[in-house]
């Protein structure tokens, strides 16, 4: 299959008709087939610009004795923080494994079908 275009090939010609007077047969393989994928995080941020948004507002707090003062500041800002979030898609070996189907005869079996 073509991942990018997402179509398969066409299938391959069926096998030419067997003669009466020959053995012909199909052959199969059973096979397991892998790919790993390590999927990593790609990300990216710009320089983070900050607004202020509204008036400031300032509270005093004062000690009871007079010593000091306390003087809260609050603002609102709007910060604006460029970024990019993507992913890497890094592949591993693929891998292939044969599953044998039981091609191995006992021997007197294969002689008994000799006679």
């Amino acid at each position: 299959m073509d991942i990018l275009s997402n179509k398969f090939p066409p299938p391959p010609p069926p096998p030419p008709p067997c003669p009466p007077d020959k053995c012909c047969n199909t052959g199969f393989e059973v096979a397991k087939v892998s790919l790993p994928i390590e999927i990593l995080p790609k990300t990216f941020v710009g320089e983070v610009d900050v607004d202020c948004f509204g008036e400031p507002c300032v509270t005093c707090e004062c000690e009871p004795c007079g010593s000091s003062c306390r003087v809260v500041i609050t603002q609102r800002i709007k910060i604006k923080i460029p970024y990019k979030i993507g992913v890497k898609a890094i592949t591993g070996c693929s891998n292939i494994f044969c599953f044998p189907l039981g091609c191995e005869e006992e021997p007197q079996r294969a002689e008994d079908e000799k006679k």
